[in-house]
């Protein structure tokens, strides 16, 4: 929280020196995207070999942790850190829902 903290005031510094006022541009901060599939959307079984072959080298378990957890939580720090100074949050973490690595959906 404290570098994104950071490189939102590195950044309001650089616009300043530019000559932009605040109210000269909209600083918006985008989430992360998730990009593993929860386990009932992955497209391999978890104990068959195709699942580490084909680049998916995740425990069902792991999978939904990422899916579920981690990535939400990184979110949620990041929009934490921009809404303490005022800035907007585009919110990413399920962009990608659906066409995820190894997702049965993804093409």
């Amino acid at each position: 929280m404290t570098d994104v903290g950071k490189a939102i005031d590195e950044i309001r510094t650089v616009m300043g020196q530019a000559g932009y006022a605040r109210d000269d541009y909209r600083l918006i901060l985008q989430t992360y995207p998730s990009v593993a599939p929860r386990a009932a959307e992955n497209r391999y079984p978890e104990a068959g070999a195709e699942r580490t072959v084909n680049g998916c080298p995740f425990y069902d378990q792991d999978s939904n942790w990422a899916r579920d957890r981690a990535a939400p939580q990184i979110s949620a720090v990041a929009k934490a850190a921009a809404d303490s100074r005022g800035v907007e949050t585009l919110d990413l973490v399920d962009a990608f829902q659906g066409h995820e690595f190894c997702s049965k959906t993804a093409a």
